[in-house]
């Protein structure tokens, strides 16, 4: 059966691991394990900036849901942002994703937000049929970035 835990440092290898596998889809970005791994570090050791949930199964890490918190003026609540939600493509089919879709909104409403929003690559047609499972709709917007 999957549980559900946040994470912990002794989790980041695993969380690694499964970044791997979601930058083998999203293919905008390039696999850095090292910059990966201090990205999980910042977000555990400042709650306040975000949360990771696992997903375990038999003591193993699974999956994560990457939570990031912002302040939508649009709607004058707290936002959480899913940055990353993935399941090893071994266990996939076991509800791993969707536990850890319905803690990313428990978590979301717990803090008060008005929102939950993702980005999905528009290639990905299986990720953008789970989300809409789960009632998210495409926003009539484009995203833009630029490094820093």
């Amino acid at each position: 059966m999957v549980t559900l835990r946040p994470a912990r440092q002794s989790d980041i290898p695993s969380l690694v691991a499964l970044l791997r596998q979601l930058f083998e889809i999203e293919t905008q970005f390039a696999f850095d394990p090292e910059r990966h791994r201090a990205g999980i570090v910042l977000i555990l050791s400042r709650p306040e900036m975000g949360r990771i949930i696992v997903a375990e199964l038999d003591g193993r890490v699974i999956g994560m849901v990457n939570l990031q918190f912002t302040v939508s003026t649009a709607h004058g609540t707290l936002s959480v942002h899913i940055d990353d939600l993935v399941v090893d493509a071994a266990a996939r089919g076991q509800g791993a994703g969707a536990a850890l879709m319905e803690a990313a909104q428990v978590t979301a409403k717990e803090l008060g937000a008005g929102r939950i929003t993702v980005n999905v690559d528009p290639s990905n047609a299986s990720a953008l049929d789970f989300y809409r499972r789960f009632g998210f709709s495409s926003l009539n917007l484009t995203r833009h970035a630029k490094a820093l």
